[in-house]
């Protein structure tokens, strides 16, 4: 690890470039400079922002390549991507205060719709550095990236069939099947059956007329 100096600092002469030995005059050196920073990257321009421009290493964007649905986001012919998710990438990169070089890579093949997980996966595992398209916010992606804020909503509707059947005294009937409901009668008829068998030979009231007795087990 080398380390490079730019600067000095000392009470009586405060950040300088010289070293404090070497001032004489008791002032603080305001207006002096330091040295040449190497910044992370061996870049010596200062950065802006979280990331210094470069546009030999420009950041690597996922975009679906799909099929349909070709409103949020595709990719045409002429490797141009456009679509409504690019848009809003674009005026999102307009609020950025430095550069950001990057390209956009296309994935899948064209001929079917990408799978989504695996676009996500992609990111996780550095084969882009981003990706851009409507891909949906759920648990397990949620795990494995951060996603921005949404700016769509999922569009997910249930789509059932207009029941116009009159009310009915019997619409509690519905919840089962008619084979359903016979099984069920079956084993309640069963059931007390059985209790009948066990009980009325040791229980009075088992016992009796048989009126009684079906009171008594149902």
């Amino acid at each position: 690890l080398a380390v490079q100096n730019v600067g000095y600092w000392s009470n009586h002469s405060g950040l300088s470039v010289d070293p404090p030995e070497t001032i004489k005059v008791d002032k603080h050196h305001l207006d002096e400079k330091l040295g040449v920073i190497t910044w992370p990257g061996g870049k010596t321009d200062r950065p802006r922002g979280w990331v210094i421009g470069d546009r030999e290493r420009p950041l690597r964007i996922g975009v679906p390549k799909r099929t349909s649905f070709v409103e949020f986001v595709t990719v045409l012919s002429n490797h141009t991507v456009e679509g409504y998710c690019i848009d809003v990438f674009m005026e999102a990169l307009k609020l950025v205060p430095y550069e950001l070089p990057y390209i956009f890579v296309p994935f899948g093949d064209g001929l079917s719709n990408p799978h989504y997980d695996d676009l996500v996966q992609f990111v996780t595992d550095d084969v882009f550095d981003g990706a851009v398209g409507d891909i949906a916010i759920v648990t397990n992606r949620t795990k494995i990236v951060d996603y921005t804020q949404p700016y769509a909503t999922t569009g997910l509707v249930i789509v059932v069939p207009i029941n116009n059947s009159k009310g009915s005294a019997w619409v509690f009937l519905r919840p089962f099947t008619i084979e359903m409901w016979c099984v069920t009668a079956a084993a309640f008829v069963l059931i007390a059956f059985v209790i009948w068998l066990l009980e009325h030979r040791v229980n009075d009231d088992f016992r009796g007329p048989l009126k009684r007795q079906l009171v008594t087990i149902f």
